[in-house]
């Protein structure tokens, strides 16, 4: 069992001014600095390890590295035509077509109702939205 007990001077200032005001007290007695206010037990197996430091820049290269591969292979053959280098989203102007397709996958995935590459459809109109932004 892990115990952690909480003082007064563990409180900010708004904590202690409303627990003085609710105790209609003062800090005259100092009681309060020794005795703790709270103890809180906790079983050690129910505690879980913080998960260690994330680096962001690496988790990015491997989802682009995926982003790359999901393009190439689901995106370009896609929106060709006839295995041409034209590509039919280069005529959408308006970066607005963009966002509501992200709202549109959005929506479908707090709607439970995800399909299996709506994550990656959000990435890659997040990514045409910036560049039409660009030019």
């Amino acid at each position: 069992m892990k115990t952690f007990e909480i003082y007064f001077h563990d409180l900010n200032s708004e904590a202690r001014d409303r627990l003085m005001t609710e105790l209609k007290s003062t800090f005259k007695c100092g009681k309060l600095e020794t005795v703790p206010l709270a103890v809180i037990e906790q079983d050690e197996s129910m505690i879980q390890e913080l998960p260690s430091s994330v680096d962001r820049v690496a988790e990015w290269r491997i989802f682009s590295e995926h982003m790359e591969e999901y393009i190439r292979e689901r995106t370009v053959e896609k929106y060709s035509i006839n295995s041409s280098t034209f590509d039919l989203m280069s005529i959408i102007t308006n970066p607005m077509f963009c966002i509501c397709n992200v709202l549109k996958y959005t929506l479908r995935i707090m709607n439970n109702k995800a399909k299996e590459h709506d994550a990656e459809k959000i990435a890659h109109y997040i990514q045409l939205y910036w560049a039409k932004l660009k030019n």
